[in-house]
């Protein structure tokens, strides 16, 4: 089950909730960078990449590179 609860923003949980990324990302525009840390890089990205990608043009940063 899905569950989103809306507040100023939207915050949205449940089982394979990142499938759904790609969808809420759209809600604000049709481009968009995604800030990583080097956990997320290597154990989740892959995961809701894909479904990012097929809405939006996206860019992946990883945080710790935008502060050296």
């Amino acid at each position: 089950m899905i569950t989103t609860t809306i507040f100023p923003g939207r915050y949205v949980q449940g089982y394979d909730a990142l499938q759904s990324l790609g969808d809420e990302v759209l809600r604000l525009g049709q481009r968009t960078m995604i800030l990583v840390d080097p956990f997320v890089k290597e154990n989740l990205l892959d995961s809701f990449l894909p479904a990012v990608e097929e809405k939006v043009a996206l860019k992946v940063e990883l945080w710790w590179r935008m502060f050296r």
